[in-house]
């Protein structure tokens, strides 16, 4: 299969951006999604498709990139302020308040869908506040880190299967998790 690599630089725009990528071809994809700086929400979907999509506000003063990448191993995401490191400072010195300036209020979404059975999944997220609910997804492994982030971790639904391994990393922040059935050995 080729690889196919979709990037965007967003701009303020009062429309949603959205990209879309059907994984039924892929059989047992590995996912590897990488947040830079958002307000983030990953959810469950139906279907096959993936969707990653920024949602309006869209902030004027700091575009977005977001790659999203096949191959024949799986899908790639990746979400980062187009000057990160600027971004960083800034959120960093709002910690105390554990709030995300205005500059920083890309808010993200991306759909998980329910229909795919995910080998390695990775979802490593730097600076973020919001929601990644897994529920009813099924992962061989799962490895989620989250740098420095306020996040609330679901598994709203039982999985279809039982995964093998799931991997937690906390840095600064906090992570709340719930689970309504076992997913993992």
């Amino acid at each position: 299969m080729t690889g196919l690599l979709f990037a965007f630089l967003l701009a303020a725009s009062p429309q949603v951006f959205r990209e879309r990528v059907d994984l039924a071809a892929y059989g047992t994809p590995d996912l590897n999604l990488q947040v830079g700086v958002a307000v983030l929400e990953i959810r469950p979907t139906g279907g096959t498709e993936l969707v990653v999509q920024q949602e309006p506000p869209l902030v004027p003063d700091d575009s977005l990139l977001i790659f999203v990448e096949t191959t024949d191993q799986g899908v790639q995401v990746s979400v980062r302020p187009r000057r990160a490191r600027r971004s960083l400072d800034q959120w960093i010195r709002s910690l105390r308040h554990f709030d995300l300036p205005e500059s920083l209020r890309h808010r993200v979404v991306i759909l998980l869908p329910r229909q795919v059975s995910y080998g390695d999944a990775y979802i490593g997220i730097g600076v973020a506040e919001g929601t990644v609910d897994l529920g009813g997804l099924a992962f061989e492994s799962l490895e989620v880190n989250a740098g420095v982030s306020a996040l609330v971790l679901d598994f709203s639904e039982p999985a279809p299967r039982e995964g093998e391994e799931m991997d937690l990393e906390v840095g600064v922040g906090a992570l709340s998790a719930t689970a309504g059935s076992p997913m993992f050995r």
